[in-house]
């Protein structure tokens, strides 16, 4: 969710999104250091299936249209 936060705060500044998620991402991996280790297996999980579930819906699409 910070990446996402951080891009859409920086394109109502008129700010580059991109570059924004991507020190917002690097903040959050230096902070995830001193989380549990337990606290960042649901966000990877979480990642990995949303990963997956676009790859899919992906394959659905091109599927229908062939």
């Amino acid at each position: 969710m910070l990446p996402i936060m951080a891009y859409l705060v920086s394109i109502a500044f008129k700010g580059n999104g991109f570059v924004a998620a991507f020190v917002a991402g690097l903040l959050f991996r230096s902070a995830a250091e001193h989380l549990p280790k337990d606290a960042v297996h649901l966000v990877e999980d979480t990642g990995v299936f949303l990963g997956l579930l676009v790859w899919f819906l992906f394959g659905q699409l091109i599927n229908q249209t062939l």
